[in-house]
């Protein structure tokens, strides 16, 4: 396999990606990272904490999936499509992040944001102080409110995807220029 640049693609670095794009039609964009709070996190036994209110548009919306090895055989992804039915969001148990979008910037949101709840779970937890959680009224209130403002706001020209994906766009613009 060869990019449109000429170079070598690892194959193996893609078998999930084929996977995930064969059984799911509508997904246009994957990003998987290895990140360092993403891996913190999927190290951990229990599951993504929902402690602010960017944490929680994730109650209930992340899969996950036990490392068992590296993905190297075209015939080993079928647990990982299981577990990842009906989420945009999964960690990857001792592994990192993986988002799907109908879009790059779709994507691009999800990943964002569970990276920085990621982020926000393992700098709260590095103080070694009590954790304070939210009430489950207010974890489900929050995710309710961004579940229908995700998907009942076609009123707006430009959705929060697309803002997200074009401010880290000029961010990069500005790091490398």
């Amino acid at each position: 396999m060869q990019s449109s640049g000429g170079f070598n693609i690892n194959k193996n670095g893609t078998t999930v990606h084929r996977a995930i794009y064969a059984s799911k039609p509508e997904v246009n964009c994957i990003l998987h990272t290895h990140s360092h709070y993403g891996v913190a996190i999927s190290n951990l036994e229990e599951k993504l904490y929902c402690l602010d209110q960017i944490s929680m548009m994730f109650y209930n919306k992340v899969g996950y999936h036990d490392f068992e090895t590296l993905f190297i055989n075209d015939d080993k992804q079928a647990p990982l499509i299981k577990d990842m039915k009906g989420f945009n969001s999964m960690i990857l148990k001792n592994h990192g992040l993986l988002t799907v979008g109908k879009s790059i910037t779709e994507a691009f949101w999800f990943h964002y944001y569970l990276e920085t709840t990621c982020k926000v779970q393992v700098l709260t937890m590095s103080t070694g102080g009590k954790i304070r959680h939210p009430s489950i009224e207010a974890i489900q209130n929050t995710a309710g409110k961004y579940d229908k403002w995700r998907n009942e706001n076609d009123d707006i020209s430009v959705s929060d995807s697309e803002l997200l994906f074009e401010a880290a766009k000029r961010q990069i613009g500005y790091v490398f220029e």
